[in-house]
């Protein structure tokens, strides 16, 4: 596999891998654990996604860091998977939920707003620039 182009890198030394994941079918884990062990990773290593709907990836490399941090592993890969600025946010289809019940919920109905227009929210709230 690929981690054996890694020099000095034994595969079997990590402790875990967590990949940040949002967008992904539930096959789609699967497709993630056939990835690792065709980079060379022995089926022992432990391997488990997240989905934190902004910032997986980023969320995944902050698991595994506080897991070294915690002494409870020393060697392991955070990653993401996705680019949530290259997905059509509006061909998502909505949530199977009750909408008689939903729609008197203010709160729970800001959760279909697209996180473009979140981070446009936010760039004029606090009067950030984009650059």
């Amino acid at each position: 596999g690929c981690l054996s182009k890694v020099p000095n890198f034994a595969a079997q030394d990590v402790q875990d891998v967590c990949v940040g994941n949002c967008l992904s079918p539930a096959s789609g884990t699967a497709a993630l654990r056939m990835a690792q062990l065709q980079s060379g990773m022995p089926s022992t290593v432990p391997f488990h996604t997240l989905n934190r709907q902004c910032s997986s990836g980023l969320q995944a490399v902050a698991h595994i860091a506080n897991a070294i941090a915690a002494k409870q592993i020393t060697i392991g890969i955070g990653a993401g998977v996705e680019s949530m600025s290259t997905h059509p946010m509006n061909q998502i289809p909505p949530p199977e939920v009750d909408w008689h019940t939903m729609k008197d919920c203010p709160e729970a109905m800001d959760c279909l707003t697209p996180m473009g227009v979140t981070s446009d929210n936010v760039v004029q709230e606090y009067g950030l620039q984009r650059t």
